[in-house]
């Protein structure tokens, strides 16, 4: 018997001796309902929480996230060895790895997924997951044109080999990220007349083949995504799930009837947690997870006004960021008065700028600004699929700043390829962005500014900011890399080239039936673990 199928066997027995029943066959069908539709179903092309849950679904990288505790499992990868130094990983694909049609998923499927990735005509969604690599940095921004320099190659058809630039305490936590996931080159390039379209995975996606546990079936734009299982899925065994589908409304109030009704299984939440806890009834359970993603807005370096630190600061500490989460997020986010949340012995509040209206004009003032020389109008760009709480979010920052110097900004909404352009170009004064999200180190978090990030959308380039990030990555003795953390936690708030609002939170319905969709730091879901109970 194999080893996953007999700890599926204890794990079922051990469910039945507690007085639980696993639902089999009375449901295989998860349906899950999300306020937002998914932009891209291309593994790297992920912008959203629902891009991520989907992918995962329907590819799996060389290992996967235990859906409770996020350390690593094996996944395409059975086993794998590391280098003395800690920078050279060989992963040993598993034999019975195959894509949806039945054929091997081989190394270079690897290869080739990540020179896609590192192409910089290709613009990946999540390009700095791959910057670990030896040269791989390099190779996107063409400073070397030989992909073979870059440190991901096959060894032979089973075994791939990645060579880090240096030692990584958190690349495998990198590794869990869809971006890694293996693509068949053959099939990619055979979808390339749908590269430029609006929503290039509409196409991508159901043409495509698979090597996760469910492939997709069907799109109906706007509705839903239905999944299927993967029978070729070399765990297919271990998969409860027939079907899952994902479907997306922005009503809130209908998600809650529709989910008392039981056409929903697993509920996303717009963040208004009181609509959440009147809904928990004894057959429904609410989940609730802070995760490091921060909701912030980032100021465009190439605006002269923006100059001056002390306008920076002023905007920030002007903000009131928990009537934000009082009125606006109903309490489910974390006010962000620093720039990393609380994290492995790491404080979310090291580094504190809470309100404080007096400092925020006395520093306008000192910067020149008053009735002698008016503030300029400044315009903050969003893009029109976030949420009406996202909006109402801008509306109160516009107000407090406002209120405390007199000023007028003008919120600018676009649609999302609109806006992913603007931010690309730096056609802002004032962007909304999210940083973080990925995995558990506050590194993630703090290095999202240096100057050669991508997400640096504002362009904000400090030499000595970049010097502290730089040093972290090589030092490996805990304390010391805490205090360089601190450091650089201290060194963004005293320049202020973003204003962190709050670090986001997800929240959850499930019914009582639902197993295996945990609480978590990253909100990751993966459905391969989710199966149905009879209470």
């Amino acid at each position: 018997m194999k080893r996953g199928l007999l700890c599926l066997v204890i794990a079922v027995a051990l469910l039945i001796g507690c007085g639980e029943e696993v639902s089999v066959p009375a449901k295989k069908h998860l349906k899950v309902c999300s306020p937002f539709e998914p932009y891209s179903l291309d593994p790297q092309k992920i912008s959203s929480d629902v891009d991520y849950k989907i992918i995962q679904s329907v590819f799996e990288g060389l290992i996967i996230p235990d859906p409770e505790t996020m350390n690593p499992l094996p996944g395409v990868a059975e086993r794998w060895v590391v280098s003395q130094d800690g920078r050279v990983y060989d992963f040993f694909l598993r034999d019975n790895a195959t894509w949806s049609d039945g054929a091997p998923v081989v190394a270079d499927d690897f290869v080739f997924a990540a020179n896609r990735a590192l192409s910089s005509q290709f613009a990946c969604a999540t390009v700095e997951l791959f910057f670990n690599v030896k040269n791989a940095k390099d190779f996107f921004y063409r400073k070397i044109r030989d992909f073979s320099k870059v440190g991901i190659r096959a060894v032979n058809s089973r075994t791939l080999r990645i060579e880090l630039e240096k030692k990584s305490p958190y690349f495998f936590a990198i590794l869990m990220h869809p971006c890694w996931s293996p693509l068949n080159k053959n099939v990619v390039e055979s979808l390339k007349q749908y590269s430029k379209s609006p929503y290039p995975s509409d196409a991508f996606a159901m043409q495509i083949i698979c090597n996760g546990p469910f492939v997709p079936s069907e799109r109906v734009p706007g509705i839903c995504v239905l999944l299927r299982k993967n029978d070729s899925y070399w765990d297919a065994d271990n998969v409860l799930l027939d079907k899952i589908t994902f479907s997306f409304c922005a009503n809130q109030a209908s998600n809650i009837k529709r989910f008392q009704q039981d056409e929903i299984s697993v509920l996303e939440m717009q963040a208004e947690a009181d609509d959440a806890v009147k809904a928990c009834h004894e057959n429904e359970r609410l989940i609730i997870s802070t995760f490091p993603e921060c909701f912030a807005l980032a100021f465009n370096m190439a605006n002269p006004v923006f100059h001056d630190r002390r306008v920076r600061v002023a905007l920030s500490v002007a903000i009131n960021r928990e009537k934000l989460l009082s009125n606006i997020r109903k309490s489910t986010g974390l006010a962000a008065y620093g720039f990393v949340p609380a994290m492995d012995n790491v404080s979310a509040n090291e580094a504190s700028f809470k309100r404080d209206v007096e400092l925020a004009k006395k520093l306008f003032a000192e910067a020149g600004y008053g009735p002698s020389k008016e503030f300029p109008k400044v315009r903050i760009l969003c893009n029109t699929l976030d949420n009406d709480a996202d909006i109402l979010i801008l509306e109160q920052v516009v107000d407090d700043w406002h209120e405390a110097f007199g000023i007028d900004c003008i919120i600018e909404p676009k649609d999302l390829d609109y806006f992913l352009d603007w931010r690309r170009r730096s056609k802002f004064d004032i962007v909304k962005i999210l940083y973080g999200g990925t995995y558990c180190d506050p590194v993630l978090m703090i290095g999202a500014f240096v100057s050669w990030e991508t997400k640096n959308y504002g362009r904000w380039d400090d030499h000595s900011y970049d010097d502290i990030v730089t040093s972290i990555d090589q030092v490996y003795d805990e304390l010391a890399r805490l205090q360089l953390i601190g450091e650089a936690k201290k060194y963004l708030a005293a320049e202020m080239p973003i204003i962190p609002l709050f670090f986001k939170s997800s929240s959850y319905l499930l019914k009582k039936d639902v197993r295996g969709w945990f609480k978590n730091p990253l909100n990751m879901h993966p459905t391969k673990f989710v199966y149905f109970v009879k209470p």
